[in-house]
């Protein structure tokens, strides 16, 4: 067995040496279109200009791969375009190697050599210090884990106290969709439908919404009850960010802390002044 060390060493070689290739690949693309547009199936327009956006494409998805925050997206950039450029590799082996300068062999080689390719480019798909982002606060409050739950679990209620999660309507069982509507520091409202996750009485709720399906952009948000030593409660409240999308908006998902701090300092004067 590689040790992780060493695995790392291997994955990040292998990440440079993608990125090179592509970048060279579509580099090649403007230095040598005459190939290129001999591969092209006749059936497609604008063959020119196809081949450049080719060579774009490659060059700037190869670049992406060596940053982090956009690596996932690149990764999976490149798979698509291997799958949409594999009707070329087919209208090579119609026309014959002899049209290329090539043997006929070595055609009938690059289908399979593709999904190889993809294969490679599949390992830098997942890519952990990126692909999960998490804000969590947590506050003390001097009551009792069921008198927190309780006010967490009583939504009818959250328009009277709550400035971040403003409406929420729904039975909050795990499987049912909830409506959320929830208030940013700035003012900006924003409602959403979301899956409840997980419920354990008296010590956790959370539920996830996505961003067109399951992968792209998840948002999990969370509350956490705690027995605390000194017989009050320890509230934790999150959110993770998981999928391809994170790197982009991290940002943007950061900016979210303010807000829970907002909810928990309520949360507290709630259950504490009663």
């Amino acid at each position: 067995m590689l040790s992780l060390s060493l695995r790392a060493r291997l994955k990040l070689i292998s990440l440079y040496v993608l990125s090179f290739g592509f970048v060279m690949a579509g580099f090649n693309h403007f230095k040598n279109p005459e190939f290129y547009l001999k591969m092209m199936p006749t059936y497609l327009p604008s063959h020119g200009a196809l081949n450049l956006v080719a060579g774009a494409f490659e060059m700037l998805l190869g670049m992406m791969l060596i940053r982090p925050e956009v690596r996932s997206l690149a990764a999976w950039g490149l798979i698509l375009f291997l799958v949409a450029v594999l009707p070329a590799h087919v209208h090579m082996l119609s026309v014959g190697g002899s049209v290329y300068g090539v043997p006929d062999f070595l055609l009938w080689l690059r289908i399979p050599l593709q999904f190889v390719l993809m294969a490679w480019i599949f390992i830098h798909t997942k890519n952990p210090e990126v692909d999960r982002r998490k804000v969590e606060t947590e506050t003390f409050i001097s009551v009792s884990p069921k008198r927190v739950w309780d006010e967490l679990t009583a939504f009818e209620n959250y328009s009277a106290w709550n400035p971040f999660l403003i409406e929420v309507k729904g039975a909050g069982r795990v499987g049912n969709t909830m409506t959320i509507r929830i208030r940013r520091e700035a003012e900006v409202e924003t409602a959403y439908k979301s899956i409840v996750t997980e419920r354990s009485e008296v010590a956790v709720l959370s539920w996830r919404v996505s961003l067109l399906f399951r992968g792209l952009l998840d948002v999990t948000h969370y509350f956490e009850v705690h027995s605390h030593e000194s017989e009050g409660t320890r509230f934790v409240h999150g959110e993770r960010l998981e999928g391809l999308l994170v790197g982009l908006l991290a940002s943007v998902f950061g900016a979210a802390r303010p807000s829970f701090e907002s909810m928990n300092r309520a949360l507290k004067a709630r259950c504490e002044g009663s």
